[in-house]
């Protein structure tokens, strides 16, 4: 047969260092789990106040996207805030840049007057103020060609006509660039207000974020485990502490019998401690279903609702079940006796 590492030998260091691993594992195991049950029914109490009508979970994915909304929201202020200087700077810019367009237009406007009376050329000044309108004249006037009989005047004029032209039309596309931006600034702003509105908590988010104010510390990255087990509604999450009580109040007692071994807890012999330690735990679950089983093994009420705000002792009978399992086990065999009896 194998015998079991003594001291000194590497195996034992590696056989101790995984028993200091497992014990804490387990207590930090049941740590966790006591925090987060203990949160959980703060939390409901808080939405009972708050008067949310839904549950656990919804509540848990409603502050989701409440916190998901509130973390957005500094980000689409400071958009929104630049946005709007933008505005105020490609406002200016566009209305200088009409005033240049309106300054080259007077300018072009009276040569092509005087352009229209020499016939020559098919020149039409439009009766509107429309940026295409304006285009349109002044491109007439850039396709306008002298003839040959034409004059040094009438050339000369024709020159000048174009020269203007072709000064409003650079006038009237940086108009035309700044106002196109000036609306996509606007337009940008617009929908950036729209997704503020959207992400503004509504009321029930408001209450959800109230309610689970303490459990965030239990969220944070640095706290291992504490994100996983959060995701369980309570009546789940009580059956895992169920389980994990028992498993601590085994590693308990355990532990008593190799510290104190003469003590007056137990007098059982601890020669199997990883054993027991996972009997403990079942034996832990066990009670609580049978517990909560209620009429049918018990011949008592059952509220149907798990152990509800009553977790507390719950766990406190699961840690005592883990300690004495043995006892535990006789007490169980006798209400087995009874129910078959019956």
């Amino acid at each position: 047969m194998d015998q079991p590492p003594k001291w000194g030998d590497p195996m034992w260091a590696l056989a101790r260092i995984g028993d200091a691993l497992g014990v804490a594992a387990i207590a930090f195991f049941f740590l966790v789990t006591m925090m987060v049950a203990t949160a959980q029914q703060d939390v409901i109490t808080r939405m009972k106040a708050e008067q949310l009508s839904i549950g656990y979970s919804s509540a848990l994915s409603l502050r989701k996207d409440a916190n998901d909304n509130q973390a957005a929201i500094p980000t689409l202020r400071n958009d929104a805030q630049k946005t709007s200087e933008a505005i105020r700077s490609d406002q200016t810019a566009a209305d200088e840049a009409q005033r240049d367009a309106d300054l080259a237009w007077g300018e072009f406007e009276s040569t092509a007057r005087q352009i229209m009376k020499l016939n020559q050329c098919d020149v039409s000044l439009p009766t509107d103020a429309t940026p295409r309108s304006r285009a349109i004249a002044a491109n007439q006037v850039q396709q306008c060609a002298p003839d040959s009989a034409s004059g040094k005047s009438a050339t000369r004029l024709l020159t000048e006509g174009k020269d203007e032209a072709q000064q409003f039309m650079s006038t009237l596309q940086t108009y035309i660039a700044d106002e196109n931006k000036l609306n996509g600034a606007q337009s940008h702003l617009a929908a950036v207000q729209e997704q503020l509105q959207f992400r503004t908590l509504t009321s029930d988010q408001q209450k959800v974020l109230r309610s689970f104010g303490d459990m965030d510390v239990l969220l944070q990255p640095w706290m291992v485990g504490g994100s996983f087990f959060v995701q369980f509604p309570p009546a789940l999450l009580q059956i895992l502490l169920s389980f994990v009580s028992g498993l601590f109040g085994a590693l308990l007692i355990t532990l008593i019998l190799i510290i104190y071994p003469k003590n007056t807890i137990s007098e059982t012999v601890d020669a199997h401690p990883a054993k027991r330690i996972v009997l403990g735990g079942m034996i832990a679950l066990c009670v609580y279903v049978v517990l909560l089983s209620g009429t049918a093994v018990l011949g008592s009420g059952s509220s149907g609702e798990g152990a509800g705000s009553n977790y507390m002792a719950f766990t406190g009978i699961g840690i005592l079940a883990g300690m004495f399992s043995d006892k535990v086990a006789g007490w169980l065999s006798k209400q087995a006796d009874t129910l078959f009896r019956q």
